[in-house]
Parts: C-alpha cells; structure tokens; sequence
C-alpha cells in the first residue's frame, strides 16, 4: 500500500508512455501464446515452453498494468498544482455543499441555506453569503493545504469599545469556540474599522488538518461537515445573543 502522505507525481507523458509499452508487450505476449497453442501438437515439449514462456509474459505484464493504474491513476498521486486544483475545487464546490446543510435557527431547520460565493477566491479561500428564512450572515473560508481557516466579522455597535465588545463576543460565543478548539482549533479576536468607517471584529480560527486532506476523502468529509456545524452554531448564537454580524464581505485583514 503506498503511504498516504508520500504523495507521488508522475508526468503524464511518462504515464502515457509506459502504458502504452505494457499494453504492446500484453499484446506480444498472448500473440505469442496463441501462436504456439494453437500448433498440429502443443503438447510437444518445444511449443509447451514457448507457451509457458507467453503466460509468463502475460501474468508479468497484466501484474505491471495493474501496478501502474494505481500509481499512475490513485487518489494520492498528486503534486503543486494537482494539489492547486483540489484547493480550488475544494472552496468552489465541497465548502458551499457542506455549509448548504447549515440553518439559522433550530426552527428554519428544515430550510437549508442558500449559499453565494462572493466574489473571486483569494490566495487560498474564499468569502461565502448564507441567506437562512429572513436571515443573511458572511463568512470566509480557507484552505493552506493542511490548515483550514475561518473568518466571522461581527459589527460593533456605535458606542461600544473595541474591548467591550471583544469581551461581550468572547462571553457569548465560549460554547461555540470551546467545541472548536476540542478539535484543535485556535480563535483570535481582531478589532478593526474597516474603509467605509464601519467597527468590526474579526473572529480568525484555524485548526491544523493533516497533510492528506485534499487527497483522503474520509478526513475531508469530517472537516467540511465540521466547518459546517461550527458555521451553524456561530450563526444562531449570534441570533439567540443579538449580536450583529457584519454585512461586509469578510476577508483576512
């Protein structure tokens, strides 16, 4: 079994060429076979070894075949852009189908979330709107190959200090983050005023996955869905606690 964190990359080309000659010597092989098994006496000692010799040949290179598929083809083949590409994949179509499933509150439960991607994906995530009955919240998510993100901005009410609110936030959102951080991740509370004048603060959370995530289904599946229940209770916490969440697009400051 290959490892699942020795990652291998093959080019196509070499991929392409060595199935190609495997291919030709299967060919020659069961040529060469049919050939002599189908002679007045196969039984006789000089075409019995040629045949042994073709179903060598065969076993030898539907054994190579076989080998080559799963390495050339498997799951963990993967390099820089391979890995590009999954990243990609990732943030446009796994991370809205998981947070689909998420709801504002335990009475729209049965209504899924309508998700929009906002705008372009930045350097490794992207920012996503979530639309649940009458209620609308923003999130960032990202993905540094073995390291998920999150990013919630909540507004500061007019009057309110930044160091208020941070401990007001910190306060209403322990459930939610002390569950996170059972699962490893860490949350860091950032104030900030944004161009348009707007207070805010930042909720940055990030959790160590493993360096297999884009490339071992199982261990994406846990995060996505994981990604998607911290995002569910963040949200109706915010609602049950009155705290506004940010109509900003949110972003990594």
């Amino acid at each position: 079994m290959i490892d699942s964190k020795g990652l291998i990359h093959v080019p196509a080309t070499v991929r392409w060429v060595a199935l190609i000659l495997l291919f030709s010597a299967l060919i020659a092989a069961m040529g060469l076979t049919i050939h002599y098994a189908w002679k007045d006496n196969p039984a006789d000692p000089k075409f019995a070894d040629w045949i042994l010799v073709g179903m060598s040949l065969i076993h030898l290179t539907l054994s190579g075949l076989a080998v080559a598929l799963v390495l050339f083809f498997s799951e963990r083949q993967a390099n820089a852009e391979v890995l590009a590409l999954r990243t990609h994949e990732f943030l446009t179509e796994s991370v809205p189908q998981a947070l689909s499933r998420v709801s504002a509150s335990y009475a729209l439960r049965h209504q899924p979330a309508v998700i929009d991607r906002l705008g372009r994906s930045d350097i490794f995530g992207a920012a996503y709107g979530l639309s649940s009955g009458e209620h609308q919240m923003k999130l960032w998510a990202g993905l540094n190959v073995s390291r998920l993100f999150v990013i919630f901005w909540l507004k500061v009410p007019a009057g309110t200090s930044f160091q208020e609110h941070s401990e007001r936030i910190k306060a209403t959102f322990a459930f939610t983050f002390g569950g996170a951080q059972n699962v490893g991740y860490h949350t860091y509370y950032e104030p900030a005023t944004l161009n348009d004048g707007e207070d805010i603060i930042s909720v940055w959370s990030s959790v160590e996955t493993g360096h297999n995530l884009l490339t071992e289904p199982a261990k994406r599946l846990f995060w996505l869905q994981d990604l998607a229940m911290l995002t569910e209770s963040f949200w109706r916490t915010a609602l049950r606690s009155g705290v506004l969440v940010s109509k900003s697009d949110p972003s990594p400051l």
